[in-house]
Formats: C-alpha cells, structure tokens, sequence
C-alpha cells in the first residue's frame, strides 16, 4: 500500500509520528550533550530548516493541493476557533493588565 493509498488520518498520523520521534531524537541529542546548542551546532540546522525546508514544504502543498477537495465547513471552524481563542485572549489580557488608577485622576 503506497502513501497516495493510505487514508488521509493516516497519513496525518505518519507525518505527526515522524515530526515527534524527530523532535524526541533532537531533546535526546542535547539532553546526552552530544549537540551543543550554545557552542553553535544548531545554527546549521536552524538555517536549514527555516530557509530551505519549511518554504520548500509551503510549495510543495500548495502546489499539489486539490482545491476541489477543500472542506469548506473545516476551514470555517478551524477559523472560528481561532478567532474566539484570540478574542478570548484579548480581553483576558486586557483585564489582567488593567492600570489601576486612583479615583482623583
């Protein structure tokens, strides 16, 4: 079974597992000080990732995207939640950072 033939949770189950046991590997790597982030070893990495890998990754699903397959009512929860959570945190912190000033001012 190819990867065009699994279905796309697992898919999404694949890539999620992948960036996780990547990440572990990374946590493992500097817990062991076999990578030292302050003697510089994650510069290569950090510039590899950010220049070269993630833009090439945006591409290559924008590229490949079937926007005929779009779910529509998805994208409008996934929106929605995101606007609630950031009004939500808004006011909270608007509230939480209130000045205080006194009533003769």
């Amino acid at each position: 079974m190819g990867a065009d033939e699994l279905s796309p949770l697992a898919r999404l189950f694949n890539t999620l597992l992948s960036t996780c046991s990547l990440i572990l590997l990374g946590s493992v790597l500097v817990k062991l000080r076999l990578v030292d982030p302050d003697r510089g070893d994650m510069r290569a990495m950090i510039f590899y990732t950010s220049n070269i890998a993630f833009p090439l990754l945006v591409f290559s699903t924008v590229a490949t995207a079937e926007l005929g397959a779009v779910d529509v009512g998805a994208i409008i929860a996934c929106s929605l939640g995101k606007a609630i959570v950031m009004i939500c945190t808004w006011v909270a912190s608007f509230l939480a950072f209130k000045v205080q000033r006194l009533r003769s001012q």
